[in-house]
């Protein structure tokens, strides 16, 4: 038996894995690089697209001409962060607290944030 059909038929057995190749780790290698350079591109998209938006925003709120049929807006947008609400009302169930009315009240006074938004029709 040659040594080929020894390896495949030791890597077909029931009882081993399959053997790892370094043709399979090289690819693992060159994914994991290409995937690497999707994100930084991602990254860097994301960074310019903020950029060009926020330019937007100023230009348009300092009352420059929009030229053409779309008209964008700016709006004030609000966001409270209140994620961490879930795990306070587990703890005043635990403790005995109506947990429905903790977390309405502390919902309720949760600071808030604001940011202009472009809305594209």
């Amino acid at each position: 038996m040659s040594k080929k059909a020894a390896l495949i038929e030791t890597a077909m057995s029931p009882d081993r894995p399959a053997p790892v190749t370094e043709v399979e780790l090289a690819a693992l290698k060159r994914d994991r690089a290409i995937l690497e350079g999707l994100a930084t591109q991602a990254k860097a998209l994301a960074k310019n697209l903020d950029d060009r938006e926020a330019d937007l925003i100023t230009r348009i709120e300092a009352g420059a001409e929009i030229v053409g049929v779309i008209q964008p807006t700016v709006k004030i947008a609000s966001r409270k962060n209140v994620s961490w609400v879930t795990s306070y009302g587990a703890l005043c169930a635990r403790v005995g607290l109506d947990a429905k009315a903790e977390i309405s009240a502390v919902k309720d006074a949760a600071p808030c944030s604001f940011y202009r938004e472009l809305q594209i029709p």
